[in-house]
């Protein structure tokens, strides 16, 4: 019969089995979503052009949603505050933003010099680029076609073709 302490360990040793397979599968099924939702929406979206500034998120839920955005030098991402009166530019309470644990100032994006940047803003469930925790208060370039995860809501961001 083993002891307390061998029985512990191959306890604590099929947890961290578990834990590491539960995360391979999750992983590949996001990949496999943001790849899906990608291909997609460039096929319903490759005849649309737009202007600098101009970017589409195409959030992931029950279907891809695609939301349509225009910044000029910053604009915010979260939910409405009713006791400050605070309202986000962009506001994602319409994709459960809420129960998806997105902040009401979550995070920003960033226009300068014709790049589109992101910023978390210190939210409490943090943002992702491409699975990658961002620091808080530190820009990061968007690219075509980056997945964008904030607390748990994925988005897969859409540049607009830039007019020169």
């Amino acid at each position: 019969m083993p002891s307390g302490n061998q029985q512990l360990l191959f306890t604590t040793a099929h947890m961290v089995e578990s834990s590491n397979a539960a995360l391979e599968r999750n992983t590949k099924h996001l990949d496999e979503r943001a790849h899906s939702a990608r291909s997609a929406f460039s096929a319903a979206q490759d005849a649309h052009t737009t202007s600098l500034g101009q970017l589409t998120l195409l959030v992931q839920d029950e279907r891809s949603i695609p939301l349509c955005l225009t910044v000029t030098e910053r604009a915010i991402l979260g939910r409405p505050d009713e006791v400050d009166g605070f309202t986000p530019d962009i506001d994602v309470t319409p994709f459960n933003g809420r129960d998806k644990g997105v902040s009401r100032r979550h995070a920003e994006f960033i226009l300068s010099d014709g790049q589109l940047y992101v910023r978390d803003l210190g939210s409490t469930n943090g943002t992702r680029l491409n699975g990658r925790l961002l620091q808080p208060q530190r820009t990061y370039r968007l690219s075509e076609g980056d997945l964008l995860q904030l607390g748990n809501l994925y988005m897969v961001v859409k540049l607009s073709q830039v007019a020169q």
